[in-house]
This record gives C-alpha cells, structure tokens and sequence, in this order.
C-alpha cells in the first residue's frame, strides 16, 4: 500500500535528520511521533525496506509479544523476508532473513544480538527501560529509529536521554479532518474526580450512552476489570477481561471474538493500551485515573481508527481525567527535553508529586487509591459517586499558531512566578530547538488581546517538531 503524502513527508525528514546528525558527528537516533490510527508502524516498515534494498539488514524490537505478529504483517506487506525471535511465536524462525522481528525480554533472555544497521523501536516511549538501554549499548553506532504515540514515558518525563532528535507526522486534528481517523465525543463529568472516585458504574454508563456498541473498558486493577467483566455479564451482555497474566492463547480467542461481534465488551487494566489494532471499536470507558497524557492519548486512541459504518467514537470519561489531558484533537507540544514529553498548548499548571508507585513508577497524588497506570491496589473499590455525565468538545484555536500561544503562556508564567527575564525565551528554544524570532512579537499580542501578526514561515525541516 502506498504511503499517503503526511507519512511520505515524514519519513523522508526521518531520513534527512540521520543524515544531519550524522554529519554533525551525534549519535543517529530519531524519534517519529505519529498518533495513534496515523501509521507508525507503516511508516517504520517502509523505511525498514529501503534500507535492505540497500543490502542492510534491520533489527525490529518490541516490548509485547502482541506486537510481534503486528510488525512482522507490516514488514511482509512491504516484501521483507523476516524471521521471528521470540518465545511463543507461531512465526517463523529465520536467522538468515535481513529483517529480525523480535521481543526485547526475548533478547534480553537468550542473549542473541542479531547483525543489524538500523534498530527500529516500535513503542519508543519505553526505551529508558533498562533491559532496551542495555540491548541499544550494544549497537553503538547503528542508526536507532523509535516509533510512537506518545513521546513521554510512563514518569511523565520525555524521551531525550535515548533520542537525539523527534520528527512529528500530522496530529489528531489534521486526520480527523482528512478522514483517516475518526472525531471523537467525549462526556464526563463537570469536574475531575478524585482518585478512587468515578462517576457511574462503566455497565450504567454504557447502558445510558452507548448499548450494543463495540466497547474496551480500562479498570484501575485486575480484580475491578474482573467485576465489570461480570457485571455486563449478569446483565446478559456478551464480555471479557484481558489481563498481563491472560494465557496468550486465551487472549487470542477473546480478541477473536470482540472483533467478529460475539463479544460486546473487553475490559482491561492496561494490556489494550498500546499495540492493539481493532478499528471497529467504538466505545472506550475510562474507568481508572490516569497521571500523564502518554497513557491517555494511547487509551482513547483505541477508538479513533475508522471502519465502515463508523463516522464518531465515543469516549465515556467517568473520572474525568480529559479535564488534565484535554481532548484528543487538541494541539500538543512534543518534545525530547524539559520536564515533560507532551503537553498541551494551553496545559494547567502541572501537579505536585507526593509518591511513586513502588511498581511501575508512575507519579501518584497523595489520595490516589490505586496506581493509574499498573493497577496496583491501595484500596478494594473505587466510591460512585452518582455524578452527571455531560458532553465535553476539542478546543478551537482558529487563527492562533500553537508556538504562539505556547510563549504567550510561557511568558505570562514567568511574569507571574518572578522568573528571570529570558526563562520563556530559553524553554521555547529548548522545547522548539530554535530562538523565539517572529513569534513573540504575536505572543504580546495575544496577551494583550489584540490582533496577531502573522510569524514567519517555519522552515521545511528544521526545529524538533
């Protein structure tokens, strides 16, 4: 399949930045941030064929074995001959084929480091992990390509310390309006609830909102996506839990069955959060909180995918957790440097950490009854509150450009936190990777409420995003 022009432009300034960097004598490693539904994965496996059209060879690592048959379907589609590294796998075994497709903790275990002169890392928000940093050690000079959603780990923090520089696709808002993805309706309730809290039971929700649609359900641990699993049951609705622990030929069937329509409704913790690709999905309930965009964007990215007879998704927020991340389509910073790897253009003042989970690290408030990310449990049962669901739209910004409104807020921080003159032009330069130029003079302007001046044209490939 050919590419469409957004990933054609991508690619080729994927391309151009590993010439420049290595050129510039820093290490090749570029980070490519598609959304969700965009066609990373495509988008990897096409720059994977040129370079074994070159006579290379390429190593493509995962972190799930889910993604496995995921990339290796893509790099077929694209006539690689690959071979499979991975425990489990129904691939097959091809030690001699130019493209290895294989699970990190699979390398990690056995200790194989295929020949290879570009690693592609699917899921690239994962890459700190100390098992994926060892194994990139060992490929020291090779050109690194990570894929994406979601350029922010699970702490929040980007992605700077593995990637040298990012390369951004077109954003939600862009293939909504071009039709590749899907708009999306979110309601939830009028404030974010408190952790352990959340509006309605998801069976209640689904049954006001959104019965008989095709529907995945995040829960805040095992033993809550167990409940609602068995909640939809009793109430003779066909459903499922999938867990980390599923046995992989169980979650196979169940997911078998979701997309053929004999099951209505899937829940989960985390395991449909990345890597999952079922565009007939049509709900998502949000069940659970949730710390940081990266996790949010990849749940409600679940639903965004288009498929015949679907023209919106639905999101049921029943905590509330889009009052901190927004909509899907709101427009976002993406960034290897500063405090954190995406923020919204107009993002709340963010939050002060009280602990970690001891689990997965993720930033927990001092409330917080369970961790948002990994499930782990500080409480049983989350309390209902009983609150309305109301209807809630993507931020319109017509005619404000995104780095302008960015500064502005930036500047009007510094102003009044007594920061050093400069702070908002040096966090521009280290998020933007260039100095505030043409843009701070409509930066004042927007602050003042006047009439915007129009910033001069970006340059085709420059900056970070």
């Amino acid at each position: 399949m050919p590419l469409r022009d957004y990933q054609l432009d991508a690619t080729a300034r994927v391309r151009q930045a590993m010439v420049s960097l290595h050129a510039a004598g820093r290490p090749m490693r570029v980070c490519l941030v598609v959304p969700t539904g965009g066609g990373k994965t495509v988008m990897g496996a096409d720059i994977a064929r040129r370079t074994v059209e070159r006579g290379r060879k390429v190593l493509w690592g995962v972190h799930r074995s889910e993604l496995v048959d995921q990339a290796y379907d893509a790099l077929v589609a694209q006539g690689l001959r690959c071979g499979v590294i991975c425990a489990g796998s129904e691939r097959p075994v091809q030690p001699y084929a130019p493209v290895q497709v294989a699970t990190f903790q699979t390398l990690g275990a056995r200790g194989v480091r295929p020949d290879a002169d570009l690693v592609v890392f699917d899921e690239a928000h994962h890459a700190a992990a100390k098992t994926f940093a060892g194994i990139i050690k060992h490929y020291e000079g090779v050109p690194v390509l990570g894929l994406t959603a979601t350029p922010e780990r699970g702490d929040g923090k980007p992605l700077g310390d593995m990637f040298e520089e990012i390369v951004t696709g077109a954003t939600v808002k862009q293939l909504v309006a071009a039709g590749h993805l899907v708009p999306a309706d979110i309601i939830r309730p009028k404030r974010k609830l408190r952790s352990g809290e959340i509006a309605q039971r998801p069976v209640d929700a689904w049954m006001q909102n959104a019965m008989g649609l095709r529907t995945i359900v995040f829960s805040p641990s095992v033993a809550l996506a167990q409940q609602h699993a068995d909640e939809f049951a009793r109430l003779g609705y066909a459903s499922a839990m999938v867990e980390g622990e599923t046995d992989r030929g169980e979650r196979r069937e169940i997911w078998r069955g979701f997309r053929s329509g004999v099951i209505q409704v899937v829940t989960n913790v985390y395991v449909a959060t990345e890597g999952f690709d079922l565009p007939a999905i049509e709900v998502v309930i949000l069940a659970r909180g949730c710390g940081h965009a990266g996790t949010y964007l990849q749940m409600v990215g679940r639903a965004l995918r288009p498929s015949p007879g679907k023209s919106r998704a639905m999101i049921i927020d029943l905590q509330g957790i889009s009052h901190d991340h927004g909509h899907p389509e709101d427009e976002r910073i993406y960034s290897l440097v500063g405090a954190r790897g995406i923020s919204e253009a107009a993002a709340a003042e963010p939050r002060v950490v009280q602990a970690y989970c001891k689990v997965c690290s993720e930033p927990l408030d001092a409330d917080d009854s369970v961790c948002p990310v990994c499930g782990t449990e500080r409480a049983a049962q989350w309390k209902i509150t009983g609150e309305a669901l109301i209807p809630y739209a993507a931020k319109r910004r017509e005619g404000v450009d995104q780095r302008v409104a960015t500064l502005a807020r930036w500047i009007k921080d510094g102003r009044s936190k007594g920061f050093k003159p400069g702070w908002a032009r040096a966090k521009f330069r280290a998020v933007y990777g260039e100095p505030t130029g043409a843009y701070e003079a409509a930066a004042h302007a927007l602050l003042r409420g006047e009439e915007q001046p129009q910033p001069a044209a970006e340059p085709e490939h420059g900056g970070w995003v």
